[in-house]
């Protein structure tokens, strides 16, 4: 079995558009907001909390469990970067 494309900003879209939502209908739905789709579909990375949201909405989407845990090593890495530039966190 092939392993599913992993979720991108245009397929976010193609999703929406497809299920005949508007930005501001599919951030209501998912609970996120306009911005964040907005934020999605021009390729930010997706949180976890978002995708898993999006998924729920768009139900088409198929999560693997590596792209999330992927996304939130990605944030972790970017917490301990931002508090060793900012001098926060653990000393």
């Amino acid at each position: 079995m092939s392993k599913p494309p992993p979720l991108t900003g245009p397929k976010v879209r193609e999703l929406r558009v497809e299920a005949g939502l508007s930005q501001a209908e599919l951030a209501l739905k998912a609970g996120i907001s306009r911005a964040t789709i907005q934020l999605i579909e021009y390729g930010r990375t997706i949180t976890p909390r978002s995708l898993r949201a999006l998924a729920a909405v768009l139900g088409d989407i198929t999560l693997p469990a590596d792209r999330i845990t992927t996304v939130e090593q990605e944030l972790a890495a970017l917490r301990e970067k931002f508090d060793a530039l900012t001098g926060q966190g653990a000393a």
